[in-house]
């Protein structure tokens, strides 16, 4: 029986199915939630990149907190898909996906981690490998990586800009 889950957000529409999962075991387990999205400073996410891949930004810190609104956004919206009989509790928190969920696995005494199967992924993904991957392999509690139903991983898919569009 689960009591805790932890549920990593980031936003995508495999975090998406991963907290609608959750929400169905809280349920049945009558446990609770807690939602984690994890944002890193501008400079950390580019840290040992190097080989020029870095863009020049001169003003670093707005960008930082740029990022960091835009994550508090999407936690916040992930909440608010929570129902109102489900106690939760989200957490903005400073670090990479894993090492912060893996904390909080560790510090709220949680005995379930669920995860999309993907998340918004691109460059940060190549550099840093995959999160949920990495929570299989080091999480001390079971994993629960959920992946989109075909057709809505589909739609996911054609949701994205094309390569012309993110170049404008």
């Amino acid at each position: 029986m689960f009591h805790r889950i932890v549920v990593g957000v980031d936003g995508s529409a495999h975090a998406a199915a991963a907290l609608k999962q959750a929400i169905d075991i809280a349920r049945t387990q009558r446990a609770s939630l807690t939602l984690i999205t994890a944002w890193q400073r501008f400079n950390n996410v580019y840290e040992g990149v190097g080989m020029g891949l870095a863009p020049a930004i001169s003003d670093a810190p707005a960008l930082t907190d740029a990022i960091k609104a835009d994550e508090r956004s999407v936690l916040d919206a992930a909440k608010a898909t929570v129902p109102a009989d489900l106690s939760v509790q989200a957490n903005l928190v400073e670090g990479h996906p894993t090492q912060v969920i893996l904390e909080a696995v560790q510090s709220g005494a949680h005995d379930l981690v669920a995860i999309g199967s993907r998340g918004r992924g691109g460059i940060s993904a190549l550099l840093l490998g995959s999160v949920s991957h990495s929570l299989i392999q080091h999480s001390p509690v079971p994993v629960l990586v959920v992946h989109l139903p075909a057709a809505d991983h589909a739609a996911a898919l054609d949701a994205r800009p094309s390569t012309q569009e993110r170049e404008r």
